[in-house]
């Protein structure tokens, strides 16, 4: 790598070596920024990760403002709805007989295997120990001896359900052949249903009518979106959990544009109709399975 030196009272062999070194593998203009902004010398940067990314504001486009533009709504979108809805769930809480959560995980565009993500123990561990804990503490206070055993843990995720939530290809007027004819995820149609005979997509028969179920009573329009045969199909972290944890999960998302573009495009009705899904998911799930094994 070469090295330019804009200050002319500066000469290379004035630069310490360990300057030198982090110059010459950021580069002198952005190591200077770099050490600018934290304030610190240059010879203190050990090492770094560098993540670009499109730092422009979302917006409203469209004649009626009905688009989303966006960078990272894959999958920054199912994060930020999931979250609102969770958060305006607390105040049901004292009510639920079961435990609400949200997790949110990196490195799924590039497998998931890391100890931060979906594929790695990170997860199940702390679910585990949540478990635990819940568990210790109801025995405490039911004057009971605790006797926790992996058993019990298994037996609950068996009685769990996780919704995989990630963004689905919307169908492009431009590139219509990319989809099967009966089953393109339109803008403004609701939330998709991702299914995939392979399962790249977690989704079954039983998964999929609860979330038709809850769906009804958020009064969100359900789309059911499978790939063409002849295409290949990307995953999500749904087959993952599912198989690393024994818990049932479906794979769901809202339609978009030019996923995994620096600028993305999603429908602002869809991003409505998915907070309500959420919060329904987390208020009524319960009663949503409860009515239905009635049925």
């Amino acid at each position: 790598m070469s090295t330019t030196f804009f200050d002319e009272k500066i000469k290379p062999e004035d630069i310490p070596q360990e300057d030198k070194l982090i110059n010459n593998k950021l580069g002198t203009k952005l190591a200077n920024l770099i050490s600018k902004e934290l304030g610190v010398k240059k010879s203190n940067i050990i090492d770094f990760d560098l993540c670009l990314y499109d730092c422009q504001d979302s917006t409203l486009l469209g004649i009626d403002q009905e688009f989303v533009s966006s960078g990272r709504l894959d999958n920054l979108a199912s994060s930020l709805v999931g979250l609102h809805a969770l958060i305006n769930d607390t105040k049901n809480i004292e009510y639920q007989t079961s435990i609400n959560f949200l997790a949110m995980f990196d490195n799924e565009e590039i497998g998931s295997t890391s100890y931060q993500g979906a594929d790695g123990q990170f997860f199940g561990n702390n679910l585990e120990r949540i478990f635990l804990t819940t568990d210790r503490n109801n025995s405490q206070e039911k004057n009971s001896n605790f006797n926790f055993n992996g058993d019990e843990f298994m037996a609950c995720c068996s009685r769990s359900l996780v919704i995989s939530a990630d963004m689905a290809h919307g169908s492009h007027p431009n590139y219509q052949e990319k989809h099967q004819n009966e089953h393109r995820p339109y803008f403004h149609e609701g939330i998709v249903i991702k299914i995939n005979p392979n399962m790249r997509y977690a989704t079954d028969s039983e998964g999929s009518s609860i979330i038709k179920e809850v769906a009804r009573r958020a009064e969100v329009p359900v789309q059911e979106f499978i790939i063409r045969q002849d295409s290949p199909c990307g995953s999500t972290i749904g087959p993952i959990i599912a198989g690393k944890l024994g818990i049932k999960t479906i794979d769901i998302g809202i339609p978009q544009f030019a996923m995994h573009s620096i600028r993305e495009l999603c429908g602002v009705c869809d991003l409505e109709y998915y907070r309500r899904f959420f919060e329904e998911f987390y208020s009524g799930y319960e009663k949503c399975v409860g009515d239905l094994i009635l049925h």
